[in-house]
């Protein structure tokens, strides 16, 4: 039997849980106490969708633990799955009963503080990670640990304290870095926030995050040469109207085939409101929107790559601009649509997995693309989001959509619209330039 299961788990890292599965469902009801051949059974399931079945498993699973050679970790085990299965608070029980039977393992005590992290039980994380950082406190991942629950409790002098420790440590990817520059502009230590960003741009030139931070800090800094550099609205916000693409009459039935695209789109929605894409509840978003590649949307697809070639061809980069230097050689575009109904604005914000953002506006009302003086519904540019507590005025741009503008602007830069009200919907498709070798 556990040559079966060998087999079966060859399957599952092979892509196949169908099949591993049609070995393994023989082997767990013959044999129901192993437990690899049960949870092997349950990661099958819940790659396949089907979590009911995958938590029967883990269920059978729990009947056997106690005979196992070594119960608490047969239970850390189990724990696992269940996380997997994204049953957080049953995780968390099953870790608190191994921690209980090995008391003194202090590898089982740090995965339980994992486990309610996970749970969002930050500050019961906390008390577990500082006890463990007092016996190990040269252990970099632990270190780092302990700082994201501190600062996850709003200890943020203590979570600064522990990142420098980190990266002391050897430990100091982007997101300690991220993490701790957020800590101390939080705090106000704004100068040393920026000595970070720099050394940040310094290990990780192409960053978009922290060439975001770098542009923010050197205008909350007051170094405002260096910031007009990166806040140069005319050299890095390029838009055009599109060429109609072959097969449509003009922009107006292209578009309207777009728009039909968009509103058909299954998975267009209103994110959750805790989810990072949430702005408004009058926001849809279709995802993944040009994974077909063919139809209008693919039409428009080829118009984007037309475009990012152009931005970075007449781009030229005389005075060795950071953005321009890491530009990507080879890229994919990832896009998606966003549909406002009648009213609603997306917050600032940027997109770090891009490194050059577009945004083609299919349909717009008619009170965003008047001449008139207002700019409700606009795009904006350049101001950080509130959770920043920035004290400096920052350099706005403000661009006037209308139906066929393909507008394009580095990923660094902070974005979003301005509230508008219509009878009409405002409709557009956003994408990210990807670097392929980030991909």
């Amino acid at each position: 039997m556990k040559q079966k299961i060998e087999q079966a788990a060859q399957l599952f890292k092979a892509g196949q849980p169908r099949e591993a599965l049609e070995i393994l469902q023989p082997v767990t009801s013959e044999a129901p106490g192993m437990m690899r051949g049960q949870t092997l059974s349950a990661r099958c399931w819940l790659a396949l969708g089907h979590r009911d079945k995958a938590l029967d498993h883990l269920a059978t699973v729990a009947g056997y633990v106690d005979s196992a050679p070594r119960p608490a970790l047969a239970r850390a085990n189990l724990a696992r799955f269940y996380a997997l299965a994204d049953e957080w608070e049953t995780a968390t029980s099953i870790l608190e009963v191994a921690v209980s039977q090995e008391p003194d393992n202090i590898e089982l005590k740090v995965k339980h503080a994992d486990m309610l992290a996970n749970a969002g039980h930050w500050r019961d994380a906390l008390m577990i990670f500082e006890a463990a950082v007092k016996k190990f406190p040269e252990n970099a991942s632990l270190l780092r640990s302990t700082a994201v629950s501190a600062q996850m409790c709003k200890q943020n002098t203590r979570a600064v304290e522990l990142y420098t420790r980190t990266m002391a440590a050897g430990l100091a990817d982007k997101q300690i870095y991220s993490n701790l520059i957020a800590a101390l502009i939080e705090l106000g230590r704004i100068d040393e926030a920026h000595r970070h960003a720099v050394d940040w741009c310094a290990a990780m030139p192409a960053d978009i995050e922290a060439m975001a931070f770098m542009a923010l800090l050197e205008v909350e800094v007051g170094n405002h040469d260096v910031a007009a550099r990166w806040f140069d609205f005319g050299r890095f916000v390029k838009g055009h109207t599109i060429e109609v693409p072959a097969g449509y009459d003009d922009l107006n039935v292209f578009n309207k085939a777009i728009e039909a695209v968009v509103l058909g789109h299954d998975r267009l929605e209103t994110p959750p409101e805790d989810h990072p894409t949430w702005h408004h509840p009058a926001l849809r978003i279709g995802p993944d929107i040009n994974n077909d590649h063919s139809g209008p949307v693919g039409e428009l697809e080829k118009q984007m790559r037309i475009a990012v070639d152009k931005y970075f061809a007449d781009s030229p980069n005389d005075d060795n601009h950071p953005f321009l230097t890491t530009e990507p050689k080879d890229y994919d575009i990832v896009a998606w649509s966003a549909v406002l109904d009648g009213e609603g604005n997306q917050k600032p914000h940027i997109h770090m997995s891009g490194y050059l953002s577009g945004c083609y506006y299919v349909t717009i009302p008619d009170e965003v693309s008047g001449s008139g003086a207002d700019n409700a519904g606009a795009f904006e540019m350049g101001r950080p989001p509130e959770e920043l507590p920035f004290k400096a005025e920052f350099p706005v741009e403000t661009v006037k959509p209308y139906e066929g503008l393909m507008l394009l602007f580095p990923a660094f830069m902070y974005h979003g619209t301005v509230p508008f009200k219509s009878k009409q919907k405002r409709i557009c498709v956003a994408f990210d330039v990807i670097p392929k070798q980030a991909a």
